[in-house]
């Protein structure tokens, strides 16, 4: 049984897998997908494989060159996902510690006399473009607050262009998206945040009117604007 039927099942899937049930999962395999035989089918549905889990398990995940593994049984490819995400957590929680940002402070923008619109002009494009931000790095959101406590949330940066559109994926490089600008991207981001926390709507957390000093690599995408202009300032 060949790794290539998960790429082709991840191409294949339709859209409306994640509604799935159990049986639906069965079906799909049963009629659609060739190279699953009846005891892979039955060991599928055993594990309780639904479809939103059949989804997880195909995108990105089984696919990656990291992950060739051979099909054993359902339950144990759903602790490789787990452990994939508990791998994903710690990359997060040694981002945060290595930006030592004090859980105890309303928010790692701590300076209250820092000008939100000082180095307005240096965007996301020349940052990318001089070397401050590079692909791969990790691009971790990070707001504390009395209210929502410590939030944070960590994309990969892929590519950014000209028109200062970002493109964005998991640490695990799934789930890859463009978003339109850092604002729009710190939408998204707080949008996941506010579903993985269960924010009620009355306790949501809101997008702030400037995101730069809420994304970090290494240090605030604030202070790498300020870097910049301060370094092309002193050029002329």
């Amino acid at each position: 049984m060949g790794f290539n039927r998960y790429e082709k099942m991840a191409d294949e899937l339709p859209k409306d897998v994640a509604k799935w049930s159990i049986d639906d999962v069965e079906t799909y395999l049963t009629f659609k997908m060739d190279g699953f035989d009846e005891d892979d089918i039955k060991a599928i549905k055993d594990g309780g494989v639904n479809g939103k889990c059949l989804f997880q398990l195909t995108a990105g995940i089984l696919v990656s060159e990291e992950f060739k593994i051979k099909f054993t049984h359902a339950v144990a490819i759903m602790e490789l996902v787990k452990e994939l995400n508990d791998k994903r957590d710690k990359e997060v929680e040694e981002q945060l510690e290595s930006l030592s940002l004090d859980k105890t402070k309303k928010t790692p923008e701590i300076d209250a006399s820092r000008n939100v619109n000082a180095s307005k002009d240096v965007f996301l494009y020349q940052l990318f473009n001089e070397g401050y931000i590079k692909q791969g790095d990790l691009l971790l959101y990070c707001r504390n607050s009395n209210t929502h406590g410590t939030v944070s949330f960590v994309r990969k940066i892929v590519n950014v262009n000209e028109n200062n559109q970002i493109i964005t994926s998991l640490p695990d490089d799934s789930q890859e998206s463009l978003s339109k600008s850092l604002t729009q991207l710190e939408k998204t981001v707080v949008d996941d945040i506010n579903n993985d926390r269960r924010f009620n709507d009355n306790n949501k957390l809101k997008p702030n009117n400037n995101p730069f000093p809420y994304f970090f690599v290494g240090t605030s995408l604030f202070e790498l604007r300020k870097k910049y202009e301060e370094r092309n300032t002193k050029s002329k």
